[in-house]
């Protein structure tokens, strides 16, 4: 064919095939504009060695899987249909005769849940893999397992123009790898920085010299990358604002491009004007695939995007805003070199370049992975711990992903699928979104169930309106005309279409639905099986602060309708604070809420006193994630849990609410001490009495039921059973509790000084002790504080010899002229202890 030979990859053809066949697999990397998506699959259909068996190829987007279609069948000189065909969602032309499928992500997944073999497919071909989508990676995943263990003759080759090709070849067992360099057309790559101008204008700037100055000059058509709808619209506003005034008597078409248009506004984009009018192209990324947008040889890039992030604190997606990847930056530039040499702006600089990473972030990092858990059930994988991984994703999301289904029902603990698991897959719908429909008992619910899921589908369908109340945009839905001054009506036409296309899988027809009580009654029920974990309960009566599911906070506007509701299904808000702002809600009754969480309770017993009575209570607590659903308070407790919860009140507040006398807490000072020195006795403190209880303490609590009854019992003949005899015979030999003066004489030594074991006593009681005793085994010496006739500290010493023969002698001169009437001998060693007072 003759478009085949004009494109830089016709050469490489028969090298693609022959690799191909060899190997089983390949991984290509071409050029945007080298022809893999068009001319590989329409080269390979026609190769023997496929034996009569068609080729499927993935496409990310339906627009690109249908317009690839379209031009295939084209060069063929025959229709969508017959020798190539497609499938996207809601929408499939394929025949008998069909040897090339083209289909979409979700497609493929489908075909191999019903078919897991298959049969009479000789090539999977995945398409712009770069990409990167949840989605491709399973896909990736289940050819990969069908090629190992059912099909060793299923081929598959994954392609794209920007790709780290190294890891793909190594995930598909070392499959080689082919290189095609060359654009159709050259593309000149300049730099922009926007400095601090909005993004509307930066844009402006960038297009204005390539926009028609006169009618003579050549069209050329421009087209303009954005991060989302919201900076599309601004754009053109502002075009539609400066043409008129710059440049006059020139029309111009500015056309939006994104996935949320209908899909046949979106293929109106790609050809050009029939007029030869010049069209300026404001597209997301939704035009950085495979697309052929004819006539374009102007890009301008923003370098942002917008994606989706998956919030685990929350359980929801949020959409964010970041720079693009240097890969999806060429897959940009290269859709001005399709059929011309083009100019690429980029509007960002040389140095920001750099900077940016080589490759765009996997899906599977950032998303939801419910869908992917629910397929890999289905498929029979339940063993999670050993998938085979493209990429592996966080740890955090797989188990809320997974801790979801389960709360759905779709998936036991197990991993296993359910029977209502199994459903929804067939549904093709998210799997929030197909609990939702699975709960409608009757053909109403259903067609009620439909437009919920479609308004969940969609944007707001509402602006500037007084509540966010998710009743309000049913009714908007059925009553439009009661609401037209707030009414999206592009985005209302969106959701009935998805509405439609939701019932049309199960065969119900779309009647339209009045707003009825029964209705209402069934909203909350309907969206409580899809959104359990966006459950809130009011926190108090007044407030409009609400307690999430998960535990975190959320707030309604003061002056909501919905402030009056108990109970509510948050179904929008701000994640990024601890106790975001509500955006989208409904309320539930009481009465459903019970219902549904009564198998998901999960109860919780304590023991606590009743502050104001005094008297021992057990409080049962049933609650659905963070959420008190049911309390329960009794004062007839078992002798048992009196006694748990006076240990519990013991542990609280410490040791000395028992009859915790001086006697306990010196044997402890004196444990604790010969512990820290004695590595080979037991370490004993409060903390490990405390930690101990149910050893030393509860055995010996018999009838004891009350806080009375236990400060009555004999503590310390308790503590002794802490240690064993030889235990207790060392900790008196080696800490005793009193020194043994020379006059026979107690006194007790204290353990708890940070100088060590001490023990205060009358300098004239030790005349005659030579040296210090020795404790813990004679290696540490006992420390003296000698006291004054009036009782008072005049000297420590932990070496009494020491004293005697040297500081005594200054001691007994100061102390002669202070306490005359009392001894201080020369020779203390030789006098005999006892009192201070000289005898008469």
């Amino acid at each position: 064919m003759q478009f085949i030979k004009s494109l830089p990859i016709s050469q490489h053809l028969d090298d693609i095939s022959q690799q191909l066949q060899s190997h089983g697999s390949l991984v290509l990397t071409a050029e945007p504009g080298a022809g893999k998506s068009t001319a590989v699959p329409l080269f390979l259909m026609q190769q023997a060695w496929l034996q009569g068996k068609k080729i499927i190829m993935l496409e990310p987007r339906r627009v690109a899987a249908k317009a690839i279609a379209h031009f295939l069948a084209r060069q063929l000189g025959e229709s969508v249909g017959q020798r190539v065909g497609y499938r996207v969602k809601n929408d499939n032309r394929v025949s008998a005769n069909t040897q090339l499928e083209i289909v979409t992500e979700g497609i493929l997944t489908r075909q191999i849940q019903q078919q897991p073999e298959l049969d009479g497919v000789a090539l999977v071909i995945f398409d712009e893999f770069h990409e990167r989508s949840v989605q491709a990676d399973l896909g990736l995943m289940l050819v990969k397992e069908i090629r190992a263990a059912l099909r060793e003759d299923l081929h598959c080759l994954v392609m794209s123009a920007t790709i780290d090709s190294d890891s793909v070849s190594q995930y598909l067992e070392g499959a080689p790898v082919k290189h095609v360099e060359g654009r159709t057309f050259p593309v000149d790559i300049r730099y922009l920085s926007p400095g601090r101008k909005r993004l509307a204008e930066v844009v402006w700037s960038a297009a204005f010299p390539f926009l028609q100055a006169n009618e003579q000059q050549k069209s050329r058509d421009i087209l303009v990358f954005l991060p989302g709808q919201a900076e599309i619209h601004r754009c053109i506003n502002l075009f539609q604002e400066n043409l008129p005034k710059q440049l006059n008597n020139v029309e111009i078409l500015l056309l939006p491009l994104y996935g949320a248009l209908p899909l046949k506004q979106q293929q109106q984009v790609l050809a050009p004007d029939e007029q030869g009018r010049q069209r300026v192209l404001f597209a997301t990324n939704i035009a950085e695939t495979s697309l052929t947008i004819d006539g374009i040889s102007v890009v301008i890039d923003s370098g942002l995007e917008r994606r989706s992030l998956y919030d685990v604190k929350t359980g929801m997606t949020r959409l964010e805003s970041g720079y693009i990847a240097k890969s999806s930056a060429t897959q940009r530039a290269g859709r001005a070199g399709r059929t011309a040499a083009g100019v690429a702006i980029r509007l960002w600089s040389e140095s920001q370049q750099q900077q940016l990473a080589d490759y765009r972030h996997e899906e599977i990092k950032r998303a939801d992975l419910m869908d992917l858990i629910l397929e890999l059930a289905v498929w029979g994988q339940q063993d999670f711990n050993h998938i085979d991984w493209l990429t592996p994703p966080p740890m955090g999301h797989f188990e809320k992903s997974r801790d979801l289904l389960q709360l759905l029902g779709f998936i036991d603990d197990k991993g296993k699928p359910s029977t209502a698991g199994q459903q929804a897959v067939k549904l093709s719908l998210p799997p929030r979104l197909a609990a939702i429909f699975l709960s409608a008992k009757t053909e109403r619910e259903q067609r009620l169930a439909a437009d919920i899921c479609a308004l969940l589908s969609e944007q707001d369908i509402l602006r500037d309106f007084h509540t966010v109340g998710f009743e309000h945009r049913l009714q908007a839905l059925w009553c439009e005309t009661d609401f037209k001054k707030h009414i999206k009506f592009n985005v209302l036409q969106q959701v009935k279409a998805t509405a439609s296309k939701i019932l049309s899988r199960v065969g119900t027809s779309a009647k339209s639905n009045a707003h009825t009580q029964e209705d209402k009654e069934s909203i909350g029920r309907l969206i409580l099986a899809g959104y359990p974990d966006l459950l809130a309960k009011k926190r108090t009566e007044n407030s409009s602060s609400y307690l999430l599911y998960n535990g975190r906070g959320a707030e309604l506007p003061l002056d909501d309708p919905l402030n009056q509701s108990q109970w509510l299904l948050v179904l929008d808000i701000d994640a990024q604070l601890k106790s975001g702002r509500i955006w989208l809600a409904t309320e539930i009754s009481e009465s459903q809420v019970l219902t549904f969480t009564e198998p998901h309770l999960q109860s919780q017993q304590t023991l606590s006193l009743n502050e104001k009575s005094g008297k021992a209570q057990c409080i049962q607590l049933n609650n659905f994630g963070a959420i008190e659903i049911k309390r329960t308070v009794t004062e007839d407790l078992t002798l048992q849990q009196k006694q748990q919860l006076l240990l519990q009140q013991v542990k609280q507040r410490g040791l000395t609410c028992l009859n915790w006398t001086k006697q306990c807490q010196r044997w402890l000072e004196r444990a604790a001490w010969l512990a820290s020195v004695d590595s080979y006795f037991p370490q004993i403190s409060e903390s490990t009495l405390l930690a101990d209880m149910e050893a030393w303490l509860e055995p010996y609590l018999g009838s004891v039921g009350s806080m009375a009854e236990l400060q009555k019992l004999d503590v310390f003949s308790l503590l002794k059973s802490v240690l064993d005899w030889e235990q207790q015979t060392q900790l008196d030999k080696d800490a005793p509790d009193f020194f043994i003066a020379p006059t026979q004489e107690q006194f007790p030594i204290r353990y708890d000084t940070a100088q060590g074991p001490t023990v205060s006593v009358q300098l004239q009681t030790l005349f005659g002790l030579t040296d210090s005793p020795k404790l813990a085994n004679h290696t540490i010496p006992l420390r003296f504080e000698l006291l004054s006739p009036a009782r008072r500290p005049i000297q420590t010493t932990s070496d009494l010899h020491g004293f005697w023969t040297g500081s005594y002698f200054e001691v007994a001169k100061e102390m002669r002229g202070r306490y005359p009437k009392h001894r201080w001998p020369e020779v203390p060693l030789e006098e005999k202890p006892g009192k201070s007072l000289k005898r008469r």
